[in-house]
């Protein structure tokens, strides 16, 4: 099944000691905690099904590392508020959710993104890449290049994800500049963020797996 083959890449990206959850978020069959109603109370109902689905993801995730039936309530910055001693990640497409999470001594901060088959538009492609990645682009065959850019996206969210709780701060994708090595990669900070300098380098991974792009990036303190 899909499920359990991204649930198996993103095992080998993290490693053993990061649990790992995997829901469907077209699903009406999770059941929200009471302290995690009120961040969705108005919600359309597609947005209602993504985030109880994340909340189930987070919650499997969490059992994974030896927490039960742990509310994952919503920060007033829209993050999730994991338990005390506990960082972690979600994110959907329109038909997975993911969660991962860790101990805090295992990493200062992880980020998680996942991406489903539809095409980049071209017209979004010089937000994402920076002159450099352009460069390295033409070193890709041309059939594999839009799947490359969706694989940098992705990895620049990941990055996102890993830095913000560390931060506090909202940059764009011409901050990072990544290059990739098989399946891992390497995303140099262009400019400084919060205690991120400039020349600072993140580290993770990513997959691809059936039509999805996962990624990961685990983060120490700065």
């Amino acid at each position: 099944m899909k499920e359990d083959r991204v649930r198996l890449a993103l095992q080998e990206l993290f490693g053993p000691q990061v649990g790992i959850g995997v829901t469907d978020p077209r699903s009406d069959n999770y059941l929200l905690m009471d302290s995690e109603k009120e961040a969705v109370a108005r919600a359309v109902p597609k947005r209602l099904r993504e985030f109880s689905a994340g909340r189930a993801a987070g919650r499997e995730a969490l059992s994974e590392i030896g927490f039960r039936r742990s509310a994952i309530p919503r920060s007033r910055d829209r993050t999730p508020v994991w338990p005390a001693g506990i960082v972690g990640s979600i994110s959907h497409c329109d038909s997975l959710c993911l969660a991962a999470v860790c101990h805090i001594k295992t990493w200062r901060s992880i980020g998680l993104d996942i991406e489903g088959d539809a095409p980049l538009q071209k017209e979004a492609w010089p937000i994402i890449l920076t002159q450099q990645e352009e460069q390295d682009l033409k070193k890709v065959p041309r059939w594999r290049r839009a799947r490359r850019i969706k694989a940098l996206f992705s990895i620049k969210e990941a990055v996102y994800k890993a830095q913000y709780p560390l931060t506090g701060e909202i940059c764009d994708f011409h901050t990072l500049n990544v290059t990739i090595d098989g399946n891992r990669f390497e995303a140099m900070f262009l400019q400084d963020v919060g205690s991120f300098q400039t020349g600072f380098v993140a580290t993770g991974g990513f997959a691809e797996v059936d039509r999805y792009v996962v990624s990961c990036c685990m983060m120490e303190d700065r």
